[in-house]
């Protein structure tokens, strides 16, 4: 639209060097070279964004653990037609832990068929209290 080519952020970092005077050789390998600097800073960036948003989500985790024999409640996002979200049980149904496989997923004994292997995210400990 100017009559030249748009200058972008990536260009006043990297330094713009007339490919004119290059034969194809060595305009290839330069590219390349660019195109690789290039990459790196993506992925320096790319980190330090992962990293934060790490850090956001870790610092709201409360841990859970469970032992074998504790009761919970399953996490079960069924909608009932007619009755609002807001009013609806979404841990519903109530379980046993039956074993601990790792720090998260645990194997669950309700009311449904078989044992489930479910993520510790979707269970809730029932609080029961003594007289």
């Amino acid at each position: 639209m100017t009559g030249r080519q748009p200058l972008w952020n990536l260009d006043l970092l990297l330094s713009n060097i007339d490919e004119s005077d290059y034969s194809v050789p060595e305009y290839t390998y330069s590219v390349i070279d660019r195109l690789r600097l290039c990459h790196e800073i993506v992925r320096e960036q790319s980190k330090c964004a992962v990293d934060r948003m790490s850090e956001w989500f870790n610092s709201r985790v409360k841990p859970s653990s469970f032992c074998p024999g504790d009761v919970v409640r399953v996490y079960n996002p069924r909608k009932e037609m007619g009755k609002s979200p807001k009013w609806q049980l979404h841990f519903s149904d109530t379980a046993k832990i039956v074993k601990k496989l790792n720090d998260v997923t645990y194997i669950v004994k309700g009311p449904w068929k078989e044992n489930k292997i479910i993520h510790v995210d979707k269970l809730k400990l029932v609080k029961q209290f003594n007289n």
